[in-house]
């Protein structure tokens, strides 16, 4: 079913007028208990197991930017379910909730668990809730900080006859069996008033200011129970950055690491960060698993078309199509096998220990580990890739599209600035690592759209024998070039550093010694 002819079906059916006024009105019902509520979202999405609230959620109301809501694809939440699962399993915590997607996989497993959602954003709290209280699932939900344990509000769903019933109730002590996380990425924090003296980092250590990743992990572990089990999604940065190194130390050497699992790029549909996951135990790991996944996806082209009424015509008329890597359930299922029985097999995966990993700094990428077959990798010539990507550039930003930041997300050019940034972080990346093997790539930032905060539109023709003519047709085909050129450099610079990155690693490709020895 298309994504708006279901959303739109859905806010006529509570009245609400705009995607906007949902979470008031949702909050109306499930605090009221409005069965006729969830009975016209079980009219439109009868399948239970999948959380139709997240797509609208993240299609039309996410904060990317602040909040980094970038919400857990489901084959993911399929996998953290089930690499979480255990015997003697009643209560579950979903960390960073959201919508309650990793809850709902969750549950698929088994309908007799409980659980304890915690979620920062007030806005998506009502979406939580009524998702819990239409599969009739018994729960605490906290609207609060994780990291700084400050609760605004909780609230307990309560089993009913068909749905759960929701109510407002005072503080929230548990212990889980199972932990389960998406949390955002990378972001600062501000240590906790009692610091080192947080039981939660007494032993470990205080994870930097400069990025909570961590300190997510440790709040997720102490609320594990001794023999509970957890696992959390995570950027791949958490596996090597230098200010974390001795919380990974911490954490193999004590034997509460379990398994690292590298996933394949592009498996979000709002950013290309690329990501694994960490499962840990309170303790008893001799052993970890390490899992390459990046060759088990299978590509998936995802498209939503908007509508064109009220307030947010031009938003909702935008297409969304995106080519996505996705794990079926075979792979999922291997996954969790090979873990289980701490197998190894050739550019997949490998059964370390703790002298492995401090002969290697405590750097956890799977890749350094995992033995890799003796075929010479295939790409193309890296001149090559690198031409294509310059011809590409120049083109792109023959144009250039002052715009006021209204106007921009109007217009559905807003999420173009977002690939713009992301994409100058790969070309960063890449001129860095040819830098390293002596090519100066010298690739420039896009710079084909700036957004401002001042009422301006203003098209700058940087290629003088390209002149636009009619305004509605210009800004159809710029979308249409921007997105065209986006998605084909973007799949060579991805290229380029998938044939560079092995080149680098195996020593076929040695970086000159003047450049090591310049090096901080």
């Amino acid at each position: 079913m298309e994504l708006k002819e279901t959303a739109d079906k859905f806010i006529e059916a509570i009245g609400c007028k705009s995607f906007q006024d949902m979470p008031a009105r949702i909050m109306k019902a499930v605090m009221g208990g409005e069965a006729e509520v969830y009975e016209a979202y079980l009219k439109l999405c009868p399948d239970l197991t999948v959380d139709w609230m997240q797509r609208i959620w993240q299609f039309y109301l996410a904060d990317r930017e602040d909040k980094k809501q970038d919400f857990t694809p489901p084959s993911l939440a399929k996998l953290l379910a089930k690499l979480t699962r255990h015997k003697g399993e009643k209560v579950v915590y979903d960390c960073c909730a959201g919508s309650g997607a990793l809850t709902i996989h969750k549950w698929n497993t088994n309908h007799n668990l409980k659980f304890v959602c915690e979620e920062l954003d007030a806005n998506v709290i009502p979406l939580l809730l009524f998702n819990l209280s239409v599969r009739n699932i018994e729960a605490t939900v906290i609207n609060g900080n994780v990291l700084s344990e400050d609760h605004k509000a909780v609230y307990t769903v309560n089993k009913g006859k068909r749905f759960g019933t929701v109510e407002n109730s005072g503080e929230a002590k548990f212990k889980a069996d199972s932990c389960i996380s998406n949390p955002p990425y990378n972001i600062k924090w501000e240590w906790p008033l009692v610091g080192e003296f947080d039981p939660r980092f007494t032993e470990s250590g205080l994870p930097p200011k400069s990025n909570a990743n961590y300190a997510f992990v440790l709040h997720m572990l102490s609320k594990l129970k001794n023999n509970g089990r957890m696992a959390a999604i995570l950027p791949n940065g958490c596996l090597t950055s230098d200010p974390e190194q001795n919380i990974r130390e911490y954490l193999v050497s004590n034997g509460k690491m379990e398994s690292v699992i590298q996933l394949p790029n592009r498996m979000f549909e709002s950013t290309s960060i690329p990501t694994c996951i960490l499962s840990l135990t309170p303790k008893g790991n001799e052993n970890i698993s390490m899992i390459d996944a990046r060759g088990s996806a299978e590509k998936v082209i995802r498209e939503q078309r908007g509508g064109s009424t009220d307030a947010d015509v031009t938003h909702r008329a935008r297409i969304y199509k995106k080519e996505i890597n996705v794990l079926k359930d075979d792979a999922v299922n291997k996954i969790i096998a090979t873990i289980h029985k701490k197998s190894d097999e050739p550019d997949f995966s490998k059964t370390i220990d703790v002298d492995d990993a401090m002969m290697n700094s405590f750097a956890l990428t799977p890749s350094r580990y995992i033995e890799h077959g003796n075929e010479e990798p295939e790409h193309r010539p890296l001149s090559e890739i690198a031409n294509d990507i310059h011809r590409l550039s120049v083109n792109k930003n023959a144009v250039k599209l002052t715009i006021n930041e209204t106007l921009a997300r109007d217009f559905g050019m807003s999420e173009l600035s977002d690939l713009m940034k992301q994409n100058n972080d790969l070309i960063a990346e890449n001129n860095k690592n040819m830098k390293q093997i002596g090519i100066n790539l010298n690739l420039s930032s896009d710079r084909y759209i700036t957004t401002s905060k001042s009422r301006v539109l203003k098209i700058e023709l940087m290629d003088k024998e390209k002149v636009p003519t009619i305004f509605n047709i210009i800004m159809l085909l710029l979308i249409q070039r921007y997105t065209f050129f986006n998605d084909e450099e973007d799949k060579l610079m991805r290229e380029l550093r998938d044939a560079l990155l092995p080149e680098l690693m195996s020593g076929r490709i040695r970086v000159p010694e003047e450049m090591v020895s310049g090096e901080n």
